[in-house]
């Protein structure tokens, strides 16, 4: 099996070349282009993650715990929240992922890639442009 490094490598220049592609052929807009290949070079190390703990979880929390609060502040805006309760519930999240779901990730279980499979699932989704009742993205293009 390939090392975390080899696996971080290979990732990371696929996220590379998935951004640029995406940028150069489809027109993407460069911010949305760096995001996909940051997160296509993170997901290098989820088939590490099982190794129990060490390196690949410790670093998978870290940035999960520090990313998903960012991801969710247009959603809290959304609902109307003021900053001080968006800062309030982003470092909840924060601690929630940081310390209780790392836990919950290092009990060596069967059956823990479902929670993993999940956490990769909402990175993505967190990610995805919000939009409104019709259907529409937010810059109002139905084709995007």
């Amino acid at each position: 099996m390939a090392s975390f490094k080899t696996h971080i490598a290979f990732s990371s220049l696929l996220g590379a070349g998935y951004g640029s592609a995406a940028h150069v052929i489809y027109d993407v807009p460069l911010p949305t282009c760096i995001l996909a290949g940051g997160l296509c070079s993170v997901s290098g190390m989820l088939p590490d993650i099982d190794s129990g703990p060490g390196v690949p979880l410790r670093e998978s929390m870290v940035f999960a715990a520090a990313v998903v609060p960012m991801m969710m502040v247009d959603r809290f805006e959304q609902f109307g929240m003021s900053p001080e309760m968006v800062i309030l519930i982003g470092a909840g999240i924060y601690l929630f992922v940081r310390f209780v779901l790392a836990a919950l990730l290092r009990l060596r279980r069967p059956g823990n890639s479902h929670i993993r499979c999940s956490q990769r699932a909402g990175l993505d989704a967190a990610a995805l442009p919000p939009e409104d009742p019709a259907g529409n993205r937010e810059d109002g293009d139905p084709s995007n």
